[in-house]
């Protein structure tokens, strides 16, 4: 073995050449370019954070596999970094969708999402339904919201004849 570091205590952590060999070899690995890509993408939606340590993350995945297979004398495989890589990018992605229907930069954004919850999926909704959906929201703030979504073209209505004053119903568009 060689190569290695001091930590703040002094104590050396020795890595296997080899293991420094592919860690150097991955960081120029074209993954970086691809991360990076996905990084960029996700930056609008304040969702970069999760794509800033890829390719650490891949590291120390590969790194314990090598170690689970052989603790004196790890040495990372292709198969290791290719495993690694598809585990910590289906966890980003997973991660990426979670945050994406439950993150919202503002009020107004919790509150959309709030409304699009209740609405998708239900098919029409009475007033007094919706209403129903989302009693913790303001009785103005809501009918502001859904004026704002029927003009955002997110909430399509129509009147339904109920034999005495005609009835308006709501549902979610699935753009």
């Amino acid at each position: 073995m060689s190569g290695g570091s001091r930590n703040k205590c002094g104590h050396q952590t020795v890595y296997p050449r080899k293991c420094r060999e592919i860690v150097v070899i991955f960081r120029s690995f074209h993954m970086s370019d691809r991360t990076d890509d996905l990084a960029d993408k996700a930056q609008p939606v304040g969702q970069d954070g999760l794509w800033t340590r890829y390719r650490e993350q891949v590291i120390k995945v590969a790194m314990i596999l090598a170690i689970a297979r052989n603790p004196a004398v790890p040495e990372i495989e292709d198969a290791d970094l290719d495993f690694a890589g598809a585990m910590v990018m289906h966890s980003c992605k997973y991660m990426e969708q979670f945050a994406e229907g439950d993150i919202a930069d503002t009020q107004n954004e919790r509150d959309i999402r709030t409304v699009s919850k209740a609405m998708q999926g239900s098919g029409w909704m009475t007033k007094t339904k919706l209403a129903c959906g989302l009693k913790r929201l303001d009785r103005r703030v809501r009918t502001d919201l859904i004026k704002d979504l029927m003009e955002q073209q997110k909430i399509e209505t129509r009147q339904v004849e109920t034999g005495g004053r005609p009835s308006t119903q709501f549902k979610w568009m699935n753009n």
